[in-house]
């Protein structure tokens, strides 16, 4: 059992009680806190991926717009002759 004390500075005789608890409780008070805490830190993380991963899929979405307009397509025949350029990478 855990009794805290606090005095008054001007009655020194003068007690009065802060917290009565049992020292059982004591660590599941902290353990349940740290856990609070970790919750809201994985929360957090979670949200900023979340927001990483939506930029990331708008950067995408604009590349490929960019690519897709320089892109062209022939409507050739059978026999056509065409002049091909190929380069050496």
């Amino acid at each position: 059992m855990l009794i805290l004390f606090s005095f008054h500075m001007q009655h020194l005789l003068s007690i009065s009680w802060i917290r009565f608890t049992d020292h059982r409780e004591e660590p599941l008070r902290i353990r349940n806190l740290v856990v609070d805490a970790l919750d809201r830190t994985f929360a957090v993380r979670e949200s900023m991926i979340g927001v990483l991963k939506h930029q990331l899929q708008i950067a995408a979405n604009a590349i490929k717009q960019k690519a897709d307009s320089r892109r062209f397509y022939w409507d050739l025949q059978i026999g056509q002759w065409v002049l091909l350029k190929l380069q050496l990478y």
